[in-house]
């Protein structure tokens, strides 16, 4: 009955194609129902593979019908490599497969190159190369970068190369925060906050470590405000909570003259005091009718947070 229902007649072989696309869709329904996931590069509703299959599943033989999709010019894995994506469309797109770590030595090469593209690719590839002497000198070469978006390439991936608080990456970061560019002061501060431990941990307290601190304090006063900026987001990130130090730097820049450094000021406040702090908001307070509106609402979420 199986094999009689959908063996397309002379006309249908003769006649239009949505005829014979119909005959197609019945035929893998009622094969995909009797062997399983059928596709539909492996199915004509005419083909000699198809009668002969209908006609194994009619007698009661799925297996062997089975066998007759490959026999008839669909090998075992053209066949699995259809069922495989049949299985795709029902269960979602598929991940895509990770590109293979291209060379090292293509990549430092890369680095140089004349194209900020190409530069930004292979500067973030290199934080691949864990715990690489090569890969973590180009990275910070990188930090020095003329293009922004090489910097933030290599911002992420000095904090990839290697462990937080590593002693090659801090010390190859903090050579260049005495650069004499600031869009380079400005990215070795901001990766300083990235690759150094939170306060408490086993690398803190270093010799390194306080040539860190030591280095952030003294960027607080910059000439460039970006570097202001960079400079009291990275000592409040690294700061211990309610350090009197940090809190009396932020305090300080709250009269800056640059209305990005004065937000910063207030959001280091908020992070370092501890909640309830009444003299903390009235530090604040007078910033609600700061001119820069960004610096009013960062004001006003200070505050909030802070009274809890």
């Amino acid at each position: 009955e199986v094999a009689a229902r959908y063996a397309a007649p002379q006309a249908v072989r003769r006649g239009s194609a949505g005829a014979s696309a119909g005959a197609c869709v019945g035929v893998r329904r009622e094969l995909s129902g009797a062997v399983g996931a059928v596709p539909p590069t492996c199915i004509s509703g005419t083909s000699t593979s198809s009668r002969s299959a209908l006609s194994l599943v009619a007698r009661g033989r799925a297996a062997d019908a089975r066998r007759a999709l490959p026999a008839h010019g669909f090998g075992p894995r053209a066949y699995s490599s259809a069922a495989a994506a049949a299985g795709q469309e029902e269960g979602g797109k598929k991940k895509k497969a990770k590109a293979p770590l291209r060379p090292k030595e293509e990549l430092l090469r890369d680095a140089k190159h004349h194209d900020v593209p190409v530069r930004r690719k292979a500067v973030k590839e290199l934080g691949k190369y864990k715990d690489d002497p090569e890969a973590i000198q180009a990275i910070a070469v990188g930090l020095g970068d003329e293009d922004v978006a090489v910097q933030l390439a290599a911002q992420y991936a000095m904090g990839k190369v290697a462990d937080k608080g590593d002693e090659r990456t801090v010390r190859a970061t903090l050579e260049r925060t005495s650069s004499k560019c600031e869009w380079t002061r400005i990215a070795a501060l901001s990766t300083l906050a990235d690759i150094t431990a939170n306060f408490g941990h086993a690398t803190r307290g270093s010799v390194l470590d306080l040539e860190v601190d030591v280095a952030v304090r003294a960027r607080l006063e910059d000439e460039d405000w970006g570097v202001r900026r960079a400079a009291i987001d990275t000592l409040a990130q690294r700061a211990e909570h309610n350090c009197a130090e940090a809190i009396a730097a932020a305090r300080r820049l709250l009269e800056d003259q640059m209305g990005t450094v004065r937000e910063s000021a207030i959001k280091a406040i908020a992070k370092l005091v501890p909640r309830g702090s009444r003299e903390a908001i009235d530090w604040i307070a007078p910033r609600l009718d700061d001119w820069h509106e960004s610096v009013r609402r960062a004001a006003v979420v200070a505050i909030a947070k802070i009274a809890g």
